[in-house]
This record gives structure tokens, C-alpha cells and sequence, in this order.
């Protein structure tokens, strides 16, 4: 019976919370994303999610200016491990958009969980994450990191690259599609995931 009324206030909380969302305006794929949280970590975590999406601009994890992190730093990223891969003569990698909110959405996480863990609470490995959010692969690496808040895209690769398994993982043969994903805690550090996928 606990179970029961457990679940009928976690139903109610999703129809209240993506329905507040509707109506202030949010697109389909923040409420998806919003869905994706409430279902995965609990309607807590949703909540938050949303007040710390809604911070004014001053406030180091607001929405927009992460999301210009993203774009920058992914295509500065990019840049490097193709470059890396080509002195190795292997084919260049393309930044996919869907894979990148994958990336995103995981390292969100990890940044609220605080550790640096492929095996994320509640989420798990990244194949299951993967397989939820309907993405097709038959091989993936992952590589997580947290860096500094004045930490550079360079940097953040470096970091990658002096570790001899996230190294591998930017070598990967058969590897076309790259997702990268950067989150930023209230300390301002920056927690990195790179989703390298074989479809």
C-alpha cells in the first residue's frame, strides 16, 4: 500500500512540475530533459533542477552561460582530439548534437553527486543512459573528469590526454561520433563527460 501512494505522489509530481514548466514557455527537449531528472533522481532533484536552471545570469551555474560554455568548449575540444587522431592517421570525428545533450545530462550528475564515476547513482554506466534517451551504438568509451573553474578547453584536454585510459579512448579505430558535455557546480569547477560512439 506505501508503494502504492509512493508512486501516486511521484505521478502527481511529474504531471505538477512539467506542467509549471509548459507554462512558463519551456521547449520539448527541457521538458524531456526535466522528465528525464524527476524519474532518475527523484522529484527533489527536478525541482532543484529547475530553480538552479531559473538562477539569475549572475550565478556561475546559470542555464545560458553553461550553455555557452558547452558550445565553446566542445568546439575547441573537438578540434584538439581530431587533431590527435589524425597524427595517428585515424578519421575525424563529428560532434553530435544528441550525443552532446547525453553527455550533458550525465555530467550533471556527476556534478551533483560530487564524484567522478562512470557508474553514476541511479543513472548507472553510460550504456543504460544511452539506451534511454533512444540513441542507437554498438560501441562506446566514455571519459569523465572535474577541472578547475580557469581550466581551458586545452586544459581540460591535457588532463585527458596524460591519462593513459582516457588517451585510449580518443584513439578508438572505429569511433565516428563525439558528444561533450560540461557542467559547473556552485564552486565553479567544471565536471566533463566525452561520449566517443560507434553507431
Amino acid at each position: 500500500m506505501r508503494n502504492r501512494i509512493a508512486d501516486i505522489a511521484i505521478f502527481l509530481c511529474v504531471i505538477a512540475l512539467v506542467a509549471y514548466a509548459a507554462t512558463r514557455g519551456e521547449n520539448g527537449d527541457y521538458l524531456k530533459t526535466l522528465w528525464n531528472v524527476l524519474l532518475e533522481e527523484g522529484p527533489a532533484a527536478a525541482i532543484q533542477r529547475y530553480k538552479d536552471d531559473r538562477q539569475p545570469p549572475s550565478s556561475s551555474n546559470n542555464s545560458s552561460t553553461v550553455a555557452k560554455l558547452n558550445e565553446e568548449y566542445a568546439g575547441k575540444i573537438l578540434e584538439l582530439i581530431n587533431s590527435l587522431r589524425a597524427s595517428k592517421g585515424l578519421a575525424k570525428l563529428t560532434l553530435d548534437k544528441d550525443l552532446c545533450e547525453i553527455a550533458g545530462f550525465r555530467a550533471r550528475v556527476m556534478s551533483r553527486h560530487g564524484k567522478v564515476t562512470h557508474d553514476l547513482p541511479k543513472e548507472g554506466l553510460p550504456d543504460r543512459t544511452l539506451d534511454k534517451f533512444g540513441y542507437e551504438w554498438t560501441e562506446y568509451a566514455e571519459n569523465m573528469g572535474c577541472f578547475e573553474e580557469d581550466d581551458s578547453a586545452g586544459d581540460v584536454h591535457v588532463g585527458f590526454v596524460e591519462s593513459p585510459g582516457h588517451y585510449k579512448n580518443m584513439l578508438m579505430q572505429n569511433t565516428t561520433r563525439l558528444g561533450i558535455g560540461i557542467a559547473v557546480d556552485p564552486d565553479g569547477r567544471k565536471w566533463v563527460c566525452e561520449l566517443f560512439v560507434t553507431p
